[in-house]
Protein backbone atom coordinates (compact mmCIF):
# COMPACT_ATOMS: atom_id res chain seq x y z
CA UNK A 1 0.00 0.00 0.00
CA UNK A 2 1.23 3.46 -0.87
CA UNK A 3 0.86 6.17 1.74
CA UNK A 4 0.25 9.71 0.57
CA UNK A 5 2.69 12.14 2.06
CA UNK A 6 1.00 15.14 3.57
CA UNK A 7 2.88 18.39 3.54
CA UNK A 8 1.96 20.59 6.46
CA UNK A 9 3.06 24.16 6.81
CA UNK A 10 2.61 26.31 9.85
CA UNK A 11 -0.52 28.41 9.55
CA UNK A 12 0.18 31.93 8.39
CA UNK A 13 -1.96 34.87 9.39
CA UNK A 14 -4.39 35.72 6.63
CA UNK A 15 -2.75 38.51 4.70
CA UNK A 16 -5.83 39.53 2.74
CA UNK A 17 -8.14 39.56 5.72
CA UNK A 18 -10.00 42.82 6.23
CA UNK A 19 -9.41 44.27 9.63
CA UNK A 20 -12.31 45.83 11.46
CA UNK A 21 -11.64 49.33 12.59
CA UNK A 22 -13.44 50.40 15.70
CA UNK A 23 -14.61 53.75 14.46
CA UNK A 24 -16.99 55.74 16.57
CA UNK A 25 -20.47 56.43 15.29
CA UNK A 26 -21.13 59.78 13.75
CA UNK A 27 -22.26 62.50 16.17
CA UNK A 28 -25.74 62.38 14.61
CA UNK A 29 -26.16 58.71 15.52
CA UNK A 30 -24.71 59.23 19.00
CA UNK A 31 -27.12 62.06 19.77
CA UNK A 32 -30.21 60.18 18.60
CA UNK A 33 -32.21 58.43 21.30
CA UNK A 34 -33.03 54.75 21.00
CA UNK A 35 -36.76 55.45 20.63
CA UNK A 36 -36.04 57.88 17.80
CA UNK A 37 -33.89 55.26 16.11
CA UNK A 38 -36.69 52.71 16.42
CA UNK A 39 -39.15 55.18 14.90
CA UNK A 40 -36.76 55.89 12.03
CA UNK A 41 -36.33 52.17 11.38
CA UNK A 42 -40.12 51.61 11.38
CA UNK A 43 -40.63 54.51 8.95
CA UNK A 44 -37.94 53.12 6.67
CA UNK A 45 -39.44 49.61 6.80
CA UNK A 46 -42.90 51.02 6.05
CA UNK A 47 -41.60 52.94 3.05
CA UNK A 48 -39.70 49.92 1.72
CA UNK A 49 -42.81 47.75 2.13
CA UNK A 50 -44.96 50.30 0.29
CA UNK A 51 -42.45 50.48 -2.56
CA UNK A 52 -42.30 46.68 -2.76
CA UNK A 53 -46.10 46.51 -3.03
CA UNK A 54 -46.07 49.18 -5.75
CA UNK A 55 -43.44 47.29 -7.75
CA UNK A 56 -45.35 44.02 -7.31
CA UNK A 57 -48.56 45.68 -8.51
CA UNK A 58 -46.77 47.12 -11.56
CA UNK A 59 -45.30 43.72 -12.40
CA UNK A 60 -48.74 42.11 -12.17
CA UNK A 61 -50.17 44.78 -14.49
CA UNK A 62 -47.34 44.17 -16.98
CA UNK A 63 -48.05 40.43 -16.93
CA UNK A 64 -51.78 41.05 -17.47
CA UNK A 65 -51.03 43.30 -20.45
CA UNK A 66 -48.72 40.70 -22.01
CA UNK A 67 -51.31 37.96 -21.54
CA UNK A 68 -54.31 39.91 -22.81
Amino acid sequence: ATEAKTHTEPLKPQENRLERKSAQSSPIVQDTSISDKKIAVRLFETKVHALAEKIHHQELENIKQKMG
